[in-house]
């Protein structure tokens, strides 16, 4: 802890109990679906003519609290802990879990996918800790 200091630590510290507080409140685990493998020339890709391939990341413990509106109109707001999308996004090449989330073609959560409009980073010294994602159909 001494070679990133006493701030630094208190982030990683504050990053550590986030998790363990969704962990406790019972939370639940979301899917990220990424563009994994890009098929086909380039001159295909934008004719329409091969489909991306995508991976589904299963990314938890995930607080997600949807708003009281019809399915057709489904919003949901998602609390994800940054140890755990950097750790995927590191993975890929990705330099933060903000870049890698809204680089995603979206949320799937009960078997609806769900396009991500907002992502916001609680930054505690320097440390991301919580990702705050807003997803609607």
């Amino acid at each position: 802890m001494d070679s990133y200091g006493t701030s630094a630590g208190r982030g990683f510290a504050m990053a550590r109990n986030a998790e363990a507080v969704l962990r406790a409140t019972g939370a639940t685990v979301v899917h990220v679906l990424r563009e994994q493998l890009m098929t086909g020339t380039l001159q295909q890709r934008q004719l329409g003519q091969t489909q991306p391939q995508y991976a589904d990341i299963a990314v938890g413990p995930a607080v997600v609290v949807a708003e009281t509106t019809p399915p057709s109109a489904m919003k949901l707001n998602v609390i994800l802990p940054a140890h755990e999308v950097n750790k995927h996004a590191q993975a890929e090449g990705v330099e933060n879990g903000t870049a890698w989330l809204t680089g995603a073609r979206g949320i799937l959560y009960q078997g609806t996918l769900l396009r991500i409009t907002e992502v916001k980073a609680e930054v505690m010294a320097g440390v991301e800790f919580l990702y705050y994602v807003r997803a609607e159909v």
